[in-house]
């Protein structure tokens, strides 16, 4: 039988995950803009992606992922008796399960379309920078003792 966990333990695990869906975005998204900047040199060079993808970012912290994370970090306080599989929602995981399966399918079908890897990359960008961004709630309340 499956113990229950506490809530701080759980709540550090939801941030763990953040953080390695975070690396392993941002990851891809400079292997992409790596790629697509040796296919052609055009008008998008490194810097000017990653700024881009960052701006992008900001905006998507401030309208979609605090919220996000402000949710989970509630219903975790929230329950009784927190199991690992609880974590996270089951329409997260849904969601998450069709995210990643849209990103690996997108990047394979980019492949050598110069134009499509930079818009990839953006997007791989600015979703990763906003889990970092939006990673600070989770903080708050593990290190600040704030809810």
């Amino acid at each position: 039988m499956l113990k229950t966990v506490k809530s701080t333990l759980a709540l550090s695990f939801a941030l763990l995950f953040w953080y390695i869906g975070a690396s392993v975005l941002i990851w891809k998204g400079h292997s992409l803009a790596q790629t697509a900047i040796q296919l052609e040199s055009n008008i998008f060079n490194y810097l000017t992606i990653l700024t881009i993808g960052i701006c992008i970012a900001i905006l998507k912290t401030k309208l979609v992922f605090f919220n996000s994370a402000h949710k989970n970090i509630n219903r975790i306080l929230q329950l009784k008796n927190v199991q690992w599989w609880n974590i996270f929602s089951g329409k997260f995981v849904i969601a998450l399960i069709i995210m990643v399966t849209a990103g690996v399918l997108l990047s394979r079908f980019a492949q050598g379309q110069y134009y499509l890897m930079i818009a990839i990359a953006l997007l791989d960008f600015s979703i990763g920078f906003a889990l970092i961004f939006s990673s600070y709630p989770y903080g708050e309340v593990l290190f600040f003792k704030r809810k």
